[in-house]
């Protein structure tokens, strides 16, 4: 799942790497943990305010589930 920069910010766990608006989170070969995801994502983080948004379209769908239709035996 990635993510979109929405306040510029310096990432204190990658080298105080800096995410401007407008890029992906996280750069390309970085892994982060979820509690990172929802620090980053709510105002639980020093800046208090949301810096990343889940990007659209990269949410997990769940399955949908599909009806199987019987056939009608056809009658000789």
């Amino acid at each position: 799942m990635s993510y979109i920069v929405i306040e510029e910010f310096a990432d204190k766990t990658d080298g105080h790497h800096v995410y401007k608006p407008g890029m992906v989170f996280p750069r390309e070969g970085l892994d982060v943990t979820e509690a990172r995801i929802k620090e980053l994502s709510t105002a639980e983080n020093a800046l208090r305010k949301p810096l990343i948004r889940e990007e659209e379209g990269t949410k997990a769908e769940k399955p949908q589930k599909t009806q199987s239709k019987k056939t009608k035996k056809s009658k000789e």
